[in-house]
């Protein structure tokens, strides 16, 4: 902007003209406004360097980011682009390199030598510090905020070692999630396995049960039936039942239904399939028609048939006849 300069006019005592006409006033104003105009250009050249110094600090954050994105899980690659980022990011690119050192591994910017201008900082994971950050100048440049650095490569820095250190405690997150998910798959299938022979030898435990059953004591119990007068018989009838009944389909599928009651309520199941009445079953077991009635009372509910309309006989022999 020209800055106009106001000359007072004064009177000449020899022609009474204006002193401001004279040639040498003009040319002085010129010349101002010329030095004014060229006292701006520094200005103007600083505030486009610091642009362009931000531009590149944005440039390498972003960079950055965009390498943690491509990489996946690969602390490697990660690291290695990382330490190219960084160079050209600082005031001085020509005379910078970086070094990044995360826990045993370090990575270096080609042409990469210590030097005495250095710039660091730490990477933390869980509160722990774990590598660092270093850049360097291998020539001596003017102070500046820190030593030869800007407080705005400071700010930069203090970033870098931040998301890298994000980035890394997410990867050992992710990585240990697949670890403890490979790990449950495979107990999964070993559980599987498990369950899988222990049923096979519960099976042949009970096919040996079985033939001993039918070969050894229906055959005893027939033949103690067999010498009992009628009258005596009941014992021994349904004795035989029972035998029956466990070696059945029926005993393999109620049993479990069956493994919510008591073992007084799978006797008395037991009876009431026969068709024995309460009186029947409290005078078998020495025990008073009510207390039978209570006994029902507890098989309905825990076989999931209490409150309705449902015949505990018919039931247990319906569950009998759809497994046979």
């Amino acid at each position: 902007m020209t800055v106009h300069v106001n000359v007072h006019k004064t009177t000449s005592p020899v022609d009474g003209q204006a002193a401001s006409a004279h040639p040498t006033t003009a040319i002085a104003e010129r010349e101002f406004d010329m030095s004014m105009q060229k006292s701006k250009i520094p200005q103007q050249d600083t505030i486009e360097h610091f642009l362009r110094e931000r531009v590149k600090e944005l440039s390498c954050l972003y960079g950055i980011a965009s390498l943690i994105q491509r990489s996946g899980d690969s602390m490697d690659a990660i690291l290695k682009g990382t330490v190219e980022i960084i160079p050209p990011s600082w005031q001085y690119p020509d005379i910078t390199c970086a070094r990044i050192q995360f826990e045993e591994f370090v990575y270096y910017s080609p042409e990469f030598r210590e030097s005495d201008w250095v710039q660091k900082a730490d990477i933390h994971i869980d509160g722990k510090n774990l590598g660092k950050v270093e850049v360097f100048y291998l020539e001596q440049m003017p102070d500046s905020d820190e030593g030869p650095f800007l407080k705005e490569e400071r700010a930069l820095i203090d970033n870098i070692a931040e998301n890298l250190g994000r980035a890394f405690e997410l990867i050992r997150t992710s990585k240990q999630l697949k670890r403890e998910q490979h790990a449950l798959q495979n107990m999964n299938i070993a559980l599987h396995e498990v369950i899988s022979k222990v049923q096979d030898e519960k099976e042949a435990i009970s096919s040996r049960l079985t033939q001993k059953i039918d070969r050894l004591i229906i055959p005893l119990v027939h033949e103690i039936e067999n010498r009992l007068p009628p009258e005596d018989r009941t014992y021994t009838d349904l004795l035989r039942k029972t035998l029956e009944e466990i070696t059945s389909p029926f005993a393999r599928k109620f049993s479990r239904a069956l493994s919510r009651l008591t073992l007084v309520e799978i006797q008395i199941c037991n009876m009431i399939k026969t068709g024995m009445s309460s009186k029947d079953i409290a005078r078998l077991r020495h025990i008073s028609p009510a207390t039978v009635a209570r006994h029902r009372e507890r098989i309905r509910k825990k076989l999931g048939i209490a409150h309705q309309d449902v015949n505990l006989v018919s039931y247990l022999n319906s569950i009998m006849t759809d497994t046979v």
